[in-house]
């Protein structure tokens, strides 16, 4: 069957883009703002300031005609009202007292705060659309392939590896960057006196041939920020490279249990990750695997369809099922459902193809979480809980993001505003606090599960590693690492004060939506 870019929505990024325009006309729009009259974004759409020539990554013409920064501006205006989630809370500012159509863009949103004191919409972001579509429909990155988590605040801040992407510029062997480094200083500057907007920057480039001068220390040090040790200096050159959506994968990681237990790092849902996820189901089957720990703890988000496709993997669900539920604003009809997708799908085609997608068709699966675990991972947990899966939670609070976006490209910038928020087969969809593992402390939804931290000092997949061996110390005698059986009472909204983590994910790549917001870093997905 063939699905409308409505049903291709995700959960943080990525998007089926054709293009714009064709045979629709419309008259010469006024350009004058007048508050709270608003003509329709089409009459604005591809009006460019510096129309584009040529073609885009899917080999469409550009959609550009000749106009201005006015007309940029005054489509934001309108799209943002058509189709914003929450379009009533926008204050209606006049565009003229912005220079470009991006500064503009950061206003149109609700100012409100939403639970646990914080924003409403923590998600709200643009990305060149070049970039964009190298990244979600290629799986190509360009920047350093790094990683990272900030710890402590202000000019005692410091940053850790978290992971290092295969065949990126970080993973050359002669650096021998690992997961669990320390950097104290970017390009001779200590990283606790860069702003979060410079880190970004600096981290996620977009270009390549960027030069990046680290120290850092190899030794994990989440406990002794403060003190001195022995430092290193490496360079980094920022270069494209295909993304390795699955960090790491082993078909039976204890093989001491009773069960067969595959561990799968999973980080970002992008259309390039289909065919890797459907090889290590098939080999997952194939094990006679009876148990999955999947990490998703720097996951955040991407493809709702391909978050529909490994629920399905995970647990055979029938398509009948819902596995999400759109609820849009009170301009757009709501109530269209994503079923559990049981076959491949051709993404660039948009259409679900033949091929019957392989299914491990378990009851329960352990997730691995944190602060980084976002949007489409969100949207896995509460699919799958929907449907009578046992979701055991494992790690700490989920970034709290239950809403989505259909990404708009208008004249080379990809834009990203809250367009719906989802919920499941049982009408649940209440998690804008995140979801955490009950007995952990904070906030967040409290669902099944154990607490455990992100332990640098080892290697993701390495079954010693603080949350895989809590995942693993469960499925062996059904209690957490200490000692006691996990809460298993009716899951309630957490309650309390929302407080970051020791560790805030800082993802290599826009895949994610990541952004540093004041030193803050929401999204972890994108």
């Amino acid at each position: 069957m063939r699905f409308k870019q409505s049903n291709v929505a995700l959960i943080l990024l990525g998007s089926l883009l054709g293009a714009c325009g064709g045979g629709n006309t419309f008259p010469t729009p006024a350009l004058e703002w007048q508050q709270g009259r608003f003509e329709k974004s089409a009459s604005f759409k591809d009006r460019c300031e510096l129309p584009r020539s040529g073609s885009d990554a899917s080999g469409n013409a550009y959609p550009d005609k000749d106009g201005s920064l006015v007309y940029e501006k005054m489509w934001l205006r309108s799209w943002s009202y058509e189709s914003y989630l929450w379009y009533s809370e926008i204050d209606d500012v006049n565009p003229n007292d912005f220079a470009t159509p991006q500064a503009y863009f950061d206003v149109l949103k609700t100012q409100q705060s939403g639970v646990e004191d914080r924003p409403k919409d923590a998600f709200h972001y643009y990305v060149d659309t070049a970039e964009f579509e190298l990244q979600s429909e290629a799986g190509v990155n360009v920047n350093y392939g790094l990683g990272l988590s900030l710890y402590g605040e202000g000019e005692s801040s410091l940053l850790q590896v978290t992971y290092v992407e295969p065949n990126s510029p970080a993973s050359a062997a002669e650096l021998n960057i690992s997961r669990g480094a320390t950097i104290y200083s970017i390009n001779n500057r200590a990283v606790g006196t860069y702003t979060g907007a410079e880190l970004a920057a600096l981290i996620e480039p977009g270009v390549a041939n960027q030069s990046l001068i680290l120290e850092l220390a190899d030794t994990e040090l989440a406990s002794q920020v403060n003190q001195a040790t022995a430092t290193r200096t490496v360079t980094l050159v920022s270069a494209a490279y295909y993304s390795s959506p699955v960090l790491q994968f082993n078909s039976n990681v204890a093989p001491a249990s009773s069960s067969r237990v595959a561990y799968m790092a999973f980080n970002s849902f992008i259309s390039s990750a289909q065919d890797t996820l459907i090889d290590r189901f098939n080999e997952m089957q194939a094990n006679n695997v009876t148990e999955l720990v999947l990490d998703l703890r720097y996951n955040g988000g991407g493809l709702l369809h391909l978050s529909s496709q490994l629920a399905y993997m995970i647990s055979g669900k029938s398509s009948s099922d819902t596995y999400f539920q759109f609820i849009y604003n009170d301009k757009s009809p709501s109530g269209e459902i994503l079923p559990f997708v049981d076959t491949k799908i051709d993404y660039a085609a948009g259409e679900t193809l033949a091929q019957k997608l392989p299914s491990l068709e378990l009851d329960r699966v352990f997730i691995i979480a944190n602060e980084g675990t976002c949007s489409a991972s969100e949207a896995l947990i509460n699919g799958l809980r929907g449907v009578g899966v046992h979701v055991h939670l494992v790690g700490e609070q989920t970034c709290g993001k239950p809403y989505g976006f259909i990404p708009e490209d208008n004249c080379g910038t990809t834009y990203f505003t809250i367009q719906f928020r989802g919920i499941n087969d049982v009408g649940f969809g209440d998690y804008a606090n995140g979801f955490a593992p009950m007995g952990s402390s904070g906030g967040g939804y409290k669902i099944p599960g154990c607490p455990a931290i992100d332990d640098l000092s080892k290697e993701l997949g390495d079954a010693t590693e603080a949350s895989l061996s809590t995942a693993l110390s469960f499925i062996d005698d059904g209690k957490c690492a200490s000692g006691t059986p996990p809460a298993t009472t009716t899951a309630s909204s957490g309650s309390g004060s929302f407080s970051k983590s020791a560790a805030e994910p800082l993802k290599p790549s826009l895949i994610g939506g990541d952004k540093i917001i004041d030193n803050m870093i929401w999204e972890p997905i994108q």
